[in-house]
């Protein structure tokens, strides 16, 4: 590969929507320029389809878009960009969700950053940016580059050639933790996921709220009850398989899950509901069931994973 990836031409895009709001194309305006191509890849349904945002971004060049109308989960609609992205021969891929805006020269300063540490570029999984999930959270980050454990997938810049070599995203997670699997799965074969401290991401919490108990304050997600079965069923189903070489990620993930689970009880609505979807998660993970959730159908059962 190339170590000199400044230029447009090797790097791509995509992002990947569901029931976009009025606000997306202008996200999608911010940063579709910085790349050579941008996959679009909606998961909207039929009925729902927006013809307006379709129009709208037909004026944009370099936009490549495809409509699946259903939702097929995010870790399809990423491998659809990976594999297009890799037919077309490039070497990076920026990953977007609908959310996200960029500032103007977002990926230039992630990339001399990179460049600026020496670093082996055929080396590095992921390039991230620090993730500010919280508006009033300050980074106090004071090294320009950290290695992680995991990172979130929107904003960061995706080395095609790794996932040729294992693979994309676990489509039977459906969606939730499918990025948390990915970059253990990057590690486990000796490529980095770094992050670039000084480049900062305002990661967009649509629904999370902040409360205050004993002059402390509190940041729930809300996440809807089916989205508690995802998150629980798939850390288990990551835990279990990376676990043993990643110690520290199921302190994580443990962390984490007690946490959610205090704000659940304490702050969030439907909060009966929420924890029932959490039981069914542990139950499926239990039985080995993947895949969508709905009434009608039950997952995929994995062969050779065990509870």
């Amino acid at each position: 590969m190339n170590e000199n990836i400044l230029t447009k031409g090797k790097i791509c895009g995509c992002v990947i929507l569901y029931h976009p709001t009025d606000k997306v194309f202008a996200n999608i305006q911010s940063y579709y320029h910085n790349v050579a191509r941008l996959f679009v890849i909606d998961n909207t349904e039929r009925a729902h389809f927006n013809h307006q945002l379709f129009r709208e971004l037909g004026n944009l060049e370099g936009i490549h878009y495809i409509s699946n109308f259903e939702n097929l989960g995010i870790a399809h609609a990423l491998n659809q960009a990976l594999n297009m992205a890799q037919k077309e021969g490039y070497d990076f891929i920026l990953t977007m969700d609908q959310d996200g805006a960029l500032e103007r020269d977002y990926i230039t300063n992630l990339l001399r950053i990179v460049q600026k540490n020496n670093l082996d570029i055929a080396t590095l999984g992921i390039i991230a940016p620090f993730h500010k999930v919280h508006g009033d959270i300050i980074n106090n980050e004071r090294q320009e580059i950290t290695d992680k454990i995991a990172v979130m997938t929107s904003g960061n810049l995706l080395n095609l050639h790794a996932v040729k070599q294992i693979g994309g995203f676990s489509e039977d997670l459906f969606i939730d933790r499918v990025d948390q699997e990915y970059c253990l799965r990057l590690r486990m074969n000796n490529f980095r996921v770094i992050q670039v401290n000084f480049v900062v991401f305002d990661h967009p919490q649509g629904r999370m709220t902040k409360h205050f108990l004993f002059n402390r304050a509190y940041y729930t997600t809300n996440h809807s009850p089916d989205r508690r079965y995802y998150i629980t069923r798939n850390t288990l189903y990551v835990i279990k398989k990376y676990g043993e070489i990643f110690p520290e990620y199921v302190k994580w993930e443990k962390d984490i899950f007690l946490s959610d689970l205090k704000n659940i009880i304490l702050f969030e609505k439907d909060k009966i509901n929420k924890l029932r979807m959490i039981v069914r998660g542990y139950c499926d993970y239990r039985r080995r069931v993947y895949g969508m959730l709905s009434q009608d159908k039950q997952g995929t059962e994995l062969p050779g994973h065990s509870g």
